[in-house]
């Protein structure tokens, strides 16, 4: 990228550009044929038909679009009429012109007399351009009418047009244009504020501008209803997953906290795969040894089973340490019902997985919130996510360095997890579960340190929050998300949620202790209802194998009771 055209010195001004998309492979050969066409006789009109009507194209503009473009428009001076022969628009107002000119070989650039009437169009107060284009077929000249009039700031010939294109996209395309008109506000505040004398004035000055854009919030909303389409960036995320191969739907997005539409998307994909035969799938979820998980990609697996039994799909193959020996689908769903509502009490490799994930992810994000670096690298991929995400994207209206970080938390503990089971696996094949808990421990002990360095922590958190709808701090410490996940799942199977009501009542009610208001749902509770926390010993023999210390340590420093 051309730093001379985009200027990008600050993260300010990463801000305030945009990236440019490829340029499809019709348009370089459209590109390509006009560097071959012979202009030397060509008309002013035929300058505009054949040579700047498909550049225009190219670039993006449309008539009737959102990037029009208007021909012949007239514009009034005194008592004469006269008419630009491109009047670009971006959303009706306008921001930039070309003029055509009849071809002039022997002119290697364009004159005062060329440059002097388009000018006179740029300042009329219907048009207020800043970039002024020159083209007479043979080349191309963009002036900047605020910076200089005695050089044209880019200046490209037909016969390299495929080469150069880019650069002049980098100033025309429609994008581009919208975010030099905000660089164009920064530019004269400089010009007029570098004279200010009296920091009054700036104060009053300042609280005008945030007076006027605070004015103009309903005015961006209801371009937003009108532009943003969330539904849109939704329906793209459920046609790639109906695409994306096992391991991505499995290894990572079973690991994430989505949509429950999103989630369905998952699991019908996944489901449709099983036919003929499930195995390669099932092998995935579910492999013979232990493999990393977390709460979320439990519940997904379980969301998975009871789909599979929804469809009537056939099992020729379940792992034993899910289905027993009868190797069934229901075997399979009753166990892990049961695994995920005591925090895997039966299984303990699994539960020191789970431990570890939680534990891990509580760790990475006191290093993210609490160390000022991770901070700055949030505000430079938040700028860099405004400079490459299209415009008229859910991400980008979404988009904030706080949500960078916890994409950062999110791929941090899912890596992390699976080096953990790395580590305690001899061969792929043998789970070293005491060694697994030796280093469980360590991080509980790890943790506490960290916690211990940060003394106002809790406080900290609640500034520089991340806008979690995961329970980060509270998860497996003082709040049973993985029953609570696991709830939210057999919630959308009636006979399942009747099965496990029947089953495992009390271990719905302890859930409901915990604070999950999907049990508290299940069992007519109010959400907001006062019950007696399970006693300090229970949860401890829960989530840190009877660790009584290291519970109270951490609702402490966390703040929990």
């Amino acid at each position: 990228m051309d730093a001379s055209l985009t200027g990008l010195i600050s993260l300010d001004d990463l801000r305030q550009s945009k990236a440019l998309e490829p340029l499809p492979s019709a348009a370089r050969d459209e590109l390509a044929r006009i560097q071959t066409v012979d202009v030397a006789g060509f008309s002013e009109a035929e300058v505009r038909a054949f040579v700047i009507d498909p550049i225009v194209r190219i670039l993006g503009y449309g008539k009737g679009s959102i990037f029009s473009v208007d021909l012949e428009k007239k514009i009034d001076f005194l008592e004469k009429d006269k008419f630009i022969d491109y009047k670009m628009t971006l959303w009706k107002a306008n921001f930039w012109l070309i003029e055509a000119k009849r071809p002039r070989p022997s002119k290697m650039a364009f004159e005062y007399s060329d440059l002097a009437q388009a000018i006179e169009y740029a300042v009329h107060p219907e048009v207020n351009a800043a970039l002024v284009v020159l083209c007479d077929g043979e080349k191309l000249e963009v002036f900047d009418r605020e910076a200089s009039l005695t050089a044209p700031i880019l200046r490209v010939r037909r016969t390299d047009l495929v080469a150069e294109f880019d650069r002049i996209r980098l100033l025309l395309e429609p994008w581009q244009i919208w975010f030099f008109q905000k660089r164009r506000i920064v530019r004269l505040l400089d010009k007029v504020f570098d004279r200010e004398f009296n920091l009054s004035r700036v104060s009053e000055f300042k609280a005008l501008i945030e007076r006027r854009l605070d004015g103009k919030r309903a005015v961006v909303l209801a371009n937003f209803r009108a532009q943003i389409k969330g539904e849109d960036d939704l329906t793209k995320t459920e046609a790639h997953l109906r695409e994306a191969d096992d391991v991505e739907l499995i290894d990572v997005h079973f690991f994430m906290n989505n949509a429950a539409r999103t989630v369905r998307v998952m699991i019908e994909t996944l489901v449709a795969r099983c036919e003929p035969s499930p195995f390669r799938i099932l092998t995935r979820i579910f492999p013979d040894q232990p493999r990393d998980m977390n709460d979320l990609y439990c519940m997904h697996a379980l969301w998975f089973l009871m789909a599979l039994h929804d469809k009537q799909v056939e099992t020729n193959w379940l792992p034993t340490w899910l289905a027993g020996p009868e190797r069934t689908l229901v075997t399979a769903i009753e166990r892990l019902i049961a695994l995920g509502l005591t925090s895997f009490a039966a299984d303990e490799s699994r539960k020191i997985i789970l431990l570890a994930a939680a534990t891990l992810r509580r760790v990475f994000k006191i290093l993210f919130v609490g160390r000022e670096e991770q901070w700055q690298v949030g505000e430079l991929m938040h700028a860099w996510n405004r400079f490459t995400t299209p415009e008229f994207s859910w991400a980008q209206i979404v988009a904030s360095p706080s949500g960078q970080i916890l994409g950062m938390l999110n791929g941090a503990t899912m890596m992390a997890t699976a080096q953990f089971v790395k580590d305690c696996t001899v061969e792929r094949h043998n789970f070293l579960t005491a060694s697994a808990r030796s280093k469980l421990a360590s991080l509980w002990n790890l943790e506490k340190g960290f916690l211990a360095a940060i003394p106002n922590y809790s406080n900290l958190r609640q500034e520089r929050s991340l806008g979690e709808l995961f329970p980060t701090e509270a998860s497996d410490v003082s709040y049973d998300n993985l029953a609570h996940s696991c709830l939210c799942a057999i919630e959308l199977f009636p006979s399942w949620k009747k099965n496990t009501l029947a089953q495992h009542r009390a271990e719905v009610e302890l859930a409901a202790a915990f604070g999950s208001w999907q049990a508290r749902d299940w069992l007519g509770i109010e959400h907001n209802a006062i019950l007696p926390r399970p006693p300090d010993g229970a949860v401890a023999e829960r989530f840190f194998f009877g660790d009584l210390a290291t519970l109270k340590a951490l609702l402490g420093a966390y703040q929990l009771r």
